[in-house]
């Protein structure tokens, strides 16, 4: 039986209060149509649950009851929500949502978004002539009265706006001097606010992959091999004091541009990936069907800041560009996946525990944001099918990770993956991949160049005759045991026929004994009654 909660509620349009019965998982929404349905009242919607306690809020319409802590909403008001629309000003754009001004704005953060239709509003602010409002408190108690003053606003947009105001009007000045400021070891949105107009990528980023595809795709090791410090150093230090940076002006080799690439990923203070949805993102790698573990994955892309998404973005349509000229530069997608893996997504525990779990996990949700970077980023639907392969060649396992390949013999391809220590060093392209043998079910590790994978969406006949033996045999033997059981169900239907014959005869018999009994008992007694001399001399 599901658990209960019970609140007391008081009715604003009544002078009674009533205690009403809810699941926890019940939302606060679903409660107040079940009141309004209890107490005939129309309109749903513009009703709500005020917990008067704590200087008074309203109750989430999408949160459950349960997730707040029950003694903070043991009595609660059911009540008409006074709403007003309010004007807020949003990239230049006026858009007007119906709010309560007494709800804390934190609560209507949400409802502006939507309204303002920008679904990332965790880095915005508030701001009521030009001053940020404290989200902690209600519209009422801050005392706006000129509507049009409130602008839904990137945090970062109001700092440059702010320092437009202090350097003086825009018309007196050609160029606007904004105070430089730093981009390595500082957030990623610190680097798209450092001119008059915000970017979508940091320029670091753009500059050096732009640098790397003219000038490196086919360059051996590309993001491998480490740069020249010196000229990494001058290269961190030219982009900490400027965007307009001319590569070309201070290095030649791409694996400087790849050095300064990776050292600012590696210094920022959060990865591209987040650190809030680090432990979804792991839940969501450990899912076992590649189907199920994409779209989850996409799931957690759309949940990205803007720039952030906008950066993974262009890193993965990139990592998979140089993948693509993997037979010139040797850097195939799982090399690529291992060595920028850790710099996108990592815990926020620096611990060596943690560093050392990170790294499957890092590797193979950056090796599949890599390869389906249309899917993810460019909303391009894909079925993500099982990959099949056949044995062309015979090889037998030499340790018990692995799996013997018999030629001819069809394997579902689990993973693709490298292992530690088992690339070939002379060819640096043959690989070990995870397979299973679908007849019999084992899986482990194969060389790649054994076998040959089939197209998407391929799926093997079994012709296999020792196992088309061993199914005719068991499908005898189970026709055997069916024709058997049909036997014995007949055989038990007979006896039981037979019983109740057997049954009706007994009682027929005692029926018969029982009459000659007292048949004879009454010829005793006659005879009694008649001769009792002859019993008396007897």
């Amino acid at each position: 039986m599901a658990a209960t909660l019970v609140l007391k509620v008081m009715f604003s349009f009544s002078e009674h209060t009533t205690l009403i019965k809810f699941t926890p998982n019940t939302t606060v929404r679903e409660s107040v149509e079940a009141i309004c349905v209890k107490n005939n009242k129309d309109q749903a919607e513009s009703f709500g649950l005020y917990c008067p306690e704590q200087e008074g809020f309203w109750l989430d319409d999408e949160r459950t009851l349960m997730s707040y802590e029950p003694w903070k909403i043991t009595t609660i008001e059911f009540k008409k929500k006074e709403l007003r629309n309010i004007s807020f000003i949003y990239r230049g754009d006026h858009f007007s949502v119906p709010m309560d001004e007494t709800t804390p704005i934190t609560q209507l953060f949400p409802i502006i978004a939507k309204g303002c239709k920008t679904p990332n509003y965790a880095d915005h602010i508030i701001t009521y002539n030009n001053t940020p409002l404290d989200l902690n408190q209600s519209f009422v108690k801050q005392g706006f009265t000129d509507l049009n003053q409130i602008e839904f606003i990137f945090k970062h947009e109001f700092f440059v706006k702010r320092v437009q105001q202090n350097t003086g009007s825009i018309k007196k000045h050609k160029k606007l001097e904004i105070p430089e400021f730093p981009i390595f070891e500082q957030p990623l949105v610190n680097s798209l606010f450092r001119g008059s107009k915000p970017l979508k990528v940091p320029t670091i980023i753009t500059k050096t992959i732009k640098f790397v595809e003219e000038c490196g795709l086919d360059a051996e090791g590309i993001y491998r091999i480490s740069g020249n410090m010196n000229n990494i150093t001058v290269l961190k230090d030219l982009f900490n004091q400027k965007d307009d940076v001319d590569l070309h002006q201070y290095i030649n080799s791409p694996h400087d541009a790849t050095g300064v690439f990776k050292l600012y990923l590696r210094n920022l203070p959060e990865p591209p990936l987040t650190f809030d949805l680090y432990e979804k993102f792991v839940q969501a790698d450990k899912i076992r069907f590649v189907w199920e573990k994409a779209k989850k994955l996409k799931t957690l892309i759309q949940c990205l800041p803007t720039p952030y998404f906008d950066t993974m973005s262009l890193i993965s349509r990139h990592m998979k560009l140089v993948s693509t000229y993997s037979k010139k530069n040797h850097m195939q997608m799982h090399n690529l996946a291992m060595l920028i893996g850790p710099n996108l997504l990592r815990s926020s525990d620096s611990g060596m525990s943690s560093v050392i779990n990170d790294t499957q996990h890092q590797y193979s949700i950056c090796r599949l944001l890599f390869e389906e970077y249309e899917y993810f980023f460019d909303g391009k639907e894909k079925s993500f099918l099982p990959l099949f392969a056949i044995g062309v060649f015979e090889y037998e396992a030499n340790e018990e990770s692995e799996i013997s390949v018999k030629k001819g013999q069809y394997y579902e391809v689990i993973s693709q993956n490298l292992e530690e220590g088992q690339e070939n060093q002379e060819t640096q392209e043959a690989s070990w991949w995870t397979v299973k043998n679908i007849l019999t079910k084992e899986k482990g590790f194969v060389p790649s160049s054994y076998i040959e994978l089939k197209e998407q969406g391929f799926c093997p006949q079994i012709k296999d005759n020792q196992s088309t033996q061993k199914r005719s045999k068991v499908r005898k033997q189970l026709d055997n045991l069916k024709r058997q059981i049909e036997s014995n169900v007949l055989d038990v239907e007979r006896i039981s026929v037979q019983n109740d014959n057997l049954q009706n005869q007994i009682s027929q018999i005692e029926e018969q004994l029982n009459k000659q009994k007292e048949l004879r008992q009454l010829l005793e007694l006659s005879f009694q009654q008649k001769y009792p001399n002859n019993l008396q001399e007897n």
